[in-house]
């Protein structure tokens, strides 16, 4: 067992486990995996994103304005490709309800190397997202764990659909107009910001790129994490199920609401497409 796997063993065992955790102890299991990644001399860069009210200065060349780049980064037109089916690849936005009267920064951390410095066109990728909300309701959640937003507001990027897999495009274009990793980052904070305001206090944004067996070791850091929102989904379409008195899974095909399960089944498998 690493020892940075058994530093999650002991910090859960302090805390019995990562759902319970507030958005400060949560900020203490990212300290503690990036302290371990720095120990093994892999690059780690942590800034405070810029101001909302600056995001015109985020890059002069690359768009970034809420839903107006909706165009997709075609195979042909496409520099480098995050994650997908060839690569390890994982995302995770995770919404927590503010639990005290402390304020925190916003903070962004990349590990692995900038986009300029990678000469591959596939490169493993990693995005987590971590919010900690004002007055968190079941609408605003969804609303906050939909990246549909984000792929629709920044140029030359793209958020492609496809099962169990986080697969992101970047134009070439963009690429020479000097899209980074840093400016990811920086666009993402600017767009939460911009979209729910004052819902949110504070962002947490980690992206690990390049290393897929860091990428594992940060699924096992996150794996209750993951689990409770499986167990969400699982309980919103149960339910669903009793409010339409479905009793009888064997009963689907003679069911009179069967064309509408089969929209949900099928919605729900776009929402995993785009957040697993």
């Amino acid at each position: 067992m690493s020892r940075l796997y058994q530093e999650h063993i002991n910090f859960k065992k302090r805390f019995k486990y990562l759902p319970k955790l507030n958005y400060q102890e949560i900020q203490e299991v990212i300290k503690e995996f990036i302290k371990e990644i720095k120990k093994l001399d892999i690059r780690v860069s942590s800034y405070k994103p810029l101001d909302i009210n600056k995001k015109n200065i985020l890059s002069e060349r690359i768009g970034l304005e809420l839903n107006k780049y909706k165009e997709i980064v075609l195979s042909s037109e496409t520099g480098l490709e995050l994650g997908g089916i060839e690569n390890k690849s994982f995302s995770l936005i995770y919404p927590i309800k503010k639990s005290s009267s402390r304020d925190f920064s916003d903070i962004i951390h990349i590990i692995g190397p900038e986009i300029s410095e990678i000469k591959k066109s596939q490169i493993s990728f990693s995005l987590f997202i971590l919010l900690s909300i004002k007055n968190l309701n079941d609408k605003t959640y969804e609303d906050l764990r939909n990246l549909n937003f984000i792929s629709d507001s920044i140029e030359g990027f793209s958020i492609r659909s496809i099962p169990r897999r986080f697969w992101c495009r970047i134009s070439q274009d963009a690429i020479e107009n000097g899209f980074s990793f840093r400016f990811l980052g920086n666009g993402i904070n600017s767009l939460y910001r911009e979209k729910f305001r004052q819902k949110i206090n504070s962002i947490q944004i980690l992206i690990i790129n390049s290393y897929p067996d860091l990428i594992d070791k940060w699924l096992r850091y996150t794996e209750e994490m993951r689990e409770e929102l499986t167990a969400r989904w699982r309980a919103k379409v149960d339910n669903w199920k009793k409010r339409i008195d479905c009793d009888y899974e064997w009963a689907c095909k003679i069911c009179p609401y069967f064309k509408s399960c089969q929209s949900l089944q099928k919605l729900l498998e776009r929402r995993k497409d785009l957040e697993i």
